[in-house]
This record gives C-alpha cells, structure tokens and sequence, in this order.
C-alpha cells in the first residue's frame, strides 16, 4: 500500500494527477497505476482507455478545474470516511495494468523464456 500512517489519528494517502489536453498514451498513468497509486487523467486520448473510470481511476476533464478538484475532494473524503477505499482503488488499478499491459500470455511464449533453466 502506498499511504503513509502517522499516528492512529493521521494517514497520509496519495495520488497521481494528470491534467493533460491531450495524451497519446499515458505511460506516465500507466507507472502511476503499476506503483498502486490511485490515478486522475484527462478523459482524452490513451488515459481514457487505460483507467475505467471510478473502477481503475478517475477520468477528469482537463478543460475543468472545478469538476477536477471535486472529484478528487470526493476521493480523499472517501477514503477518510472508509479506511479500505483508498486499497479498492490501489488494487483495481494494479489489476487493471496487469490484465492489459503485462501480457504473461505472450511473455510466456517468447523463445528467450523457452531456454531451460539449469537446477
């Protein structure tokens, strides 16, 4: 997990936000998501494929600074009011990567992997 407890009345939660107009790919949403970092992204481009929206991540508009700012208000009250919401969204994002950018299907079947292991 990637929040920091201070004492049993102070947690530290993070997040990763990405205002971008417009990103063709979204590899640095993808390295957000990958260290369990719940994300924020524009609603353009690859970030708009790569979150679900309040499953894996949060779309935001970029052009919107005020439905932006609420929506990550919302999360951090959330997570105040439910110790385990900032987890689900960590967890949701990893498992989101993992289904679409690890690829142990075909990993698993490139010739370098195929070379036997001496015991």
């Amino acid at each position: 997990m990637l929040f920091i407890k201070i004492s049993a009345n102070l947690v530290i939660y993070c997040c990763t936000f990405q205002p971008a107009f417009y990103e063709a790919f979204g590899l640095t949403v993808i390295e957000a998501m990958n260290c369990g970092l719940p994300t924020f992204a524009t609603n353009q481009g690859g970030p708009a494929e790569i979150i679900v929206n309040e499953v894996s991540g949060f779309h935001i508009n970029p052009l919107d600074g005020k439905e932006a700012s609420n929506k990550i208000a919302d999360f951090f009250q959330k997570c105040k009011e439910d110790p385990m919401y900032w987890d689900k969204m960590s967890t949701a994002g990893l498992q989101r990567i993992y289904e679409w950018y690890k690829c142990p299907h075909v990993s698993s079947n490139h010739p370098r992997n195929k070379i036997p292991v001496p015991h």
